[in-house]
């Protein structure tokens, strides 16, 4: 078992420093963390930053892009990387580290309205799924790809399932972290959608909530606590404790109200699915694969004591899988 080691960041600090720095803070955790910026920011993902503008229904939107897709790439094959609900591309970090060392081409992004990207007007799950293949068109079309490997995590499987059917490149096989269930019949409740147009149109109700009730227990708030399972690894639940805390509402309930199901129609037999779930995760509950591993073309590996990010929480086991259908996959 093994957790990602993450390299020292902008501020020069040694992460098990900057672990003490912040030790015993809880209550103010979330204002000293954004005060310093640098101490959650490294150069491996700095360096391959790429803000790339992409049409969307007559206007345009900056994308936060991280790949190594550069001019003397020559490789038929790349890899797509999509996070989830309130995630960032530093969800996939272990993979941009490891890509960056293989030469393996790359591009993964902050969706539009989380992290360092741009925000939308609406956020209906077509238009984002348009907006990813745009933005890869935009990055590779002048290369030789012929197909593409895509790795989605949690709300991001279900975009990948989306992209595989429009993307310009031959989709060779998807690998899913956390996977959601096909189907959310909880967004399809009249008085869900109810509450969250109203959450919409005043998102400030859920900011309080976010702010005063959750975020205020540092890390134990839900999206640290429901994330890692595994004691230890201080430094990566500040680390994107840093990015939790600047999620803004509106985006949230906007990806919910825009929100479509995963058709049986959209997913191509001849394309392998690869599930990879913590046993212990609690958003994303193992009983709720059920359709997708009914799939003829789909495999399911269980990661023992790990939580909903299988790649931060599990990652020495998570990489080891990955890597292993990535190779098969050649």
């Amino acid at each position: 078992m093994g957790f990602y080691h993450y390299p020292t960041p902008l501020s020069g600090i040694p992460t098990d420093k900057v672990v003490e720095k912040y030790n015993g803070n809880n209550h103010k955790l979330n204002e000293q963390v954004l005060s310093n910026a640098k101490d959650f920011h490294n150069e491996i993902v700095e360096s391959h930053l790429d803000v790339v503008e992409v049409p969307i229904k007559g206007k345009s939107v900056q994308i936060q892009t991280c790949h190594n897709i550069r001019s003397e790439v020559r490789n038929e094959k790349f890899v797509l990387m999509i996070h989830g609900l309130g995630g960032n591309l530093t969800h996939f970090e272990p993979l941009i580290s490891r890509f960056s060392e293989d030469n393996t081409p790359f591009i993964t992004l902050d969706l539009p309205g989380f992290g360092d990207s741009g925000n939308l007007d609406r956020y209906d799950m077509n238009d984002v799924t348009s907006v990813i293949c745009e933005l890869v068109y935009k990055v590779c079309h002048q290369h030789q790809f012929k197909s593409v490997d895509i790795i989605g995590h949690s709300m991001g499987c279900i975009l990948a399932a989306h992209v595989s059917k429009k993307i310009k490149y031959k989709c060779a096989q998807l690998i899913f972290l956390g996977t959601p269930p096909m189907e959310n019949k909880a967004l399809q409740n009249p008085l869900v959608r109810l509450i969250l147009k109203l959450l919409w149109f005043f998102p400030g109700i859920f900011d309080f909530y976010r702010v005063k009730f959750d975020q205020s227990k540092g890390l134990d708030s839900s999206g640290i606590r429901k994330f890692y399972y595994r004691s230890g690894n201080t430094y990566g639940k500040l680390y994107q404790f840093y990015r939790n805390i600047q999620i803004k509402s509106k985006t949230l309930v906007g990806y919910f109200l825009g929100w479509h199901d995963v058709q049986l129609s959209e997913l191509n037999a001849d394309v392998p699915i690869h599930l990879i779930h913590g046993d212990k995760d609690e958003v994303c509950t193992l009983e709720k694969l059920q359709k997708w591993t009914r799939l003829e073309n789909s495999t399911l590996d269980v990661i023992p004591d790990c939580s909903h990010n299988c790649l931060l929480d599990a990652t020495s086991e998570t990489l080891e899988l990955i890597n292993k259908y990535l190779q098969i996959g050649k």
